[in-house]
């Protein structure tokens, strides 16, 4: 699996990073392999194993799935539903693989284009060494390094911001394992997050014939 990570050298991909792991500010090596999610992370000393893919940035970069992707068109509520790359051949309808959104213009800062996938731990990407089976954020500028940003579950949200200021919210709304293949559904919204809707009034409870 070392072999694979060079090889995707020569193909143009970059390293999969996580600011998370960095010390002092400075990336380093745990910083700069550190998505472990897929390839270009971390490279492996077996020969067969993990089985894992790329992330969202790097399979957008490639190509891959290409008639599934989505780039967001800013300034549209847009609700998606995401399948893991190794169930590609199992998307049907409105399936996405890999969702796009470039906030440079939003936030002034050109490293702040977003991917977004949902980490499948099957088939192909049984392997994956960490947020299996979530919805995987990563930024990319052009062909370079990956950074990760963060890993959502059902009900998790994730805001890009500028100046304090939320720009657009990635919102988890379900990741349904009960279809086939699993599916997560995933709403992206620009602007300041809409106020959850309130609960419906409680119903008056009778007694005796009295309400109360």
């Amino acid at each position: 699996r070392r072999h694979h990570h060079h090889h995707h050298h020569s193909l143009g991909l970059q390293h999969a990073s996580d600011l998370v792991a960095s010390m002092n500010g400075e990336c380093k090596s745990a910083c700069e392999y550190g998505d472990q999610t897929g390839y270009m992370g971390y490279s492996y000393s077996q020969n067969d194993t993990p089985l894992m893919c790329f992330n969202a940035a790097k399979s957008w970069q490639l190509g891959w799935y290409s008639d599934r992707h989505l780039s967001y068109t800013t300034g549209r509520r847009t609700t998606v539903t995401l399948v893991g790359v190794a169930d590609y051949n199992l998307a049907s309808g409105a399936d996405k693989v890999v969702v796009r959104l470039d906030a440079t213009s939003d936030t002034g800062d050109t490293a702040d284009v977003f991917y977004v996938a949902f980490n499948r731990a099957t088939g192909i990407n049984a392997g994956t060494k960490e947020n299996a089976d979530k919805v995987a954020i990563v930024t990319q500028q052009g062909t370079s390094f990956s950074f990760f940003k963060a890993a959502l579950g059902a009900g998790d949200s994730y805001n890009i911001s500028s100046d304090g200021e939320a720009k657009h919210t990635f919102i988890v709304d379900s990741i349904d394992n009960s279809s086939v293949p699993t599916r997560a559904t995933v709403t992206i919204v620009s602007g300041a997050r809409p106020p959850r809707s309130p609960p419906p009034p409680a119903m008056p409870t009778v007694y005796h014939g009295c309400t109360i």
